[in-house]
Formats: structure tokens, sequence, C-alpha cells
């Protein structure tokens, strides 16, 4: 028998403290392990709160997550793409108004613009949830929320479907038939895009550049109503952005060559090889100068024309320069994120002010 115990039996007067601790915590020692995620054996606070809840409730690393979880959410939606497509609905409003700026005051082009907007960000959404799945975006080595495992696809399919839903619900307050249909339709072919078009070869760079084309001329629905009475800055405008685009978009179809043969995506650089796609993608961009620069002739802005041909010489020498390398995706990168974005950006304006 303990020699404290019997202590306490010929001496009752004897206090017996420690062995009340000692039996306490040999009783835990020799329990069976805490299942994790047992709701009865975490502590409770003095309040009746879980201490457990009581941590994360006075610490800042949950609200750190969810921000960090936006901001990755955000980055997915690439505002320097979105960015881009409300201003070219807002371009469209303004060259359909004659430049005039009254066209800010109307709420229905803002609507529009938002849209337009909307379904950009979405179908980036929407574009990353096929390609993380099916592993594209890992074989091509890209950076993001998703591939770090910052977000789940069930979170990025969520807010897709959240922002599409609100571009169909602006395209509600359209006035127009025509308005409304050419916004359900936009974001009807992006969401069905990389499952339906993506694979076809040259067919996923046509509707990628029609999308974003039409920016131009939903803005205009929203001062006239009808295309009939568009000044021709509009169409004109509308026609060098989808040359623009679909040389752009061909040339970010070359950087990511490797991934997309693999994964069974039949690019034109896939089937024709690199070389081949940087020379489509160069003479794509090089037919909307020169469709600019006719329009500009036509109309006597000869001072305007030089300053568009100075413009666009860069762009057009460094896919002359990226043609003599063996391996330069990385140049590649530079062309599609900053020359072309510049060259459109700037030609699109020369083009609406002159006219």
């Amino acid at each position: 028998m303990n020699q404290a115990l019997q202590s306490y039996i010929y001496n009752p007067n004897a206090s017996l403290p420690k062995i009340k601790r000692t039996a306490i915590v040999r009783a835990q020692d020799t329990s069976k392990p805490i299942l994790a995620g047992s709701r009865s054996q975490k502590p409770i606070s003095t309040s009746g709160q879980r201490s457990e809840d009581v941590f994360k409730s006075s610490s800042p690393i949950s609200t750190n997550l969810r921000f960090d979880r936006f901001l990755g959410l955000a980055s997915l939606t690439r505002p320097d793409d979105v960015v881009p497509s409300l201003m070219l609905s807002l371009g469209g409003s303004w060259m359909t108004a004659n430049l005039s700026l009254e066209f800010i005051n109307l709420p229905l082009v803002w609507t529009t613009a938002l849209c337009s907007a909307c379904i950009a960000g979405a179908s980036m959404l929407a574009n990353d949830c096929y390609d993380h799945s099916n592993g594209t975006d890992a074989l091509n080595k890209r950076e993001s929320a998703l591939e770090s495992g910052q977000l789940e696809v069930a979170h990025v399919a969520l807010a897709s479907g959240c922002i599409y839903g609100a571009a169909l619900l602006g395209a509600c307050y359209l006035e127009t038939l025509n308005a409304r249909l050419l916004v359900a339709t936009s974001a009807l072919i992006t969401f069905i895009y990389t499952p339906l078009f993506k694979k076809v070869t040259i067919v996923k760079n046509l509707v990628v550049a029609a999308v974003v084309a039409s920016s131009i001329l939903a803005g205009g629905l929203a001062i006239t109503g009808d295309a009939a009475s568009f000044p021709m800055r509009t169409y004109a405008s509308t026609l060098y952005i989808f040359l623009s685009i679909l040389g752009r978009e061909i040339l970010k179809d070359v950087v990511d060559v490797d991934g997309d043969r693999v994964t069974g995506v039949r690019t034109f650089p896939v089937i024709f090889g690199r070389e081949l796609g940087i020379v489509l993608s160069g003479a794509c961009s090089l037919g909307a100068n020169v469709f600019l620069a006719k329009l500009l002739w036509s109309n006597s802005s000869h001072f305007v024309l030089l300053i568009a041909m100075v413009n666009s010489f860069p762009m057009h020498f460094k896919l002359l320069k990226l043609l003599m390398l063996s391996n330069g995706d990385a140049n590649v990168e530079s062309v599609v994120k900053l020359d072309t974005k510049f060259t459109m950006a700037f030609g699109l304006y020369l083009l609406a002010i002159a006219v």
C-alpha cells in the first residue's frame, strides 16, 4: 500500500491535497487520447464560451486569411483585363456620342460598362477553374491563388457564378433588346468558352477577340439603342480592336504552348509551331495598323498617321526579334503584357479623334 495513504488511514487529520492532485494527473495520463474535433473535450472559459472560440475572435489570423483570399480572388479576375473591358465600353459610348463628354451623365452607359467588366472578370474565374482542374496551369507553371492552394475551385466557381449573375441582372436594366441580347450572349459564350471553344484551333482566338470588341458596340447601344445609327468611328474601332486582340490572343498561345500541347489544347502554335504563331500574331497586328493607317489617310489625318506608325513600330520590331530567338517565352510575355495593350489603347484613341 502507498506509504502516504497508510499515514492518512492511521492519522485522519492529515491532509491529502497532493494525493488528490497526483491521482488526477495519473488519471489524465492513462486516459484515452482526446479525439480531434471532439466538442466535449474542449476547455470552457469562465464566461461559458469555449477558449478556442475566444482565441479566434480575438486573433487577427482569421481576418487576415479572409483578406488574403479576397486578394487572391481579385487577382484571378485579372484587373488588367477587366479595366480595359470597362474602358472599351465607355469608349464606345464616347465615340458614338460624337466625342461629347455628356455621355458620362447617363446611368445606362455605366450599367453597360459594368456589365462588360463583370463578364470579363467572371470569364477569367471560370477559365481558371477549368485550367486548374485539368492541370494546364500547373504544366504552364502559372502562379495563382488556385495553384498555391490559397483558394479552392469551389470558391472560385461560386464567385464566378455570382459575378455572371450580376452581369445578367444589370442586363435586365438595359433599355433595348439588342443591348440585352449582346450582354447575355457575351456571358454565355465566355462561360462555355473553355469546355467548348478553347480546344478548337483559331476558333478560340476568334471568340475572345469578338467578345472583347463587342464591348465597344455595347457602349454604342447605350447611346443610340440602334446599331444602324452608329457613326463610322464606332464600327472602325470595333474592327481595329478585334484584329489587335486576335493577334494578342495568338501571342498568348505562344507563351502557353508547352502546357497546351500536353493537355490536348490544339492552338495554332501547338499545331504549326511557335515561330508560325508569332508570324500570325504579327500579321493580325499589322492588319489592324494597316486598317488604321488607311482610315487616317482617307481622312487626311497625315500627322496623326505618322504618330500611329511610330506607336506601332516598337511592337512589330519586338515580334520580328522574337523570331530570331530559340526560346524567348519571357520576351513574349513582355510583349503581351505591355506593348500590345499600350499600342491598342493609343491606336484606338488616335482612331477616335481623327475619324
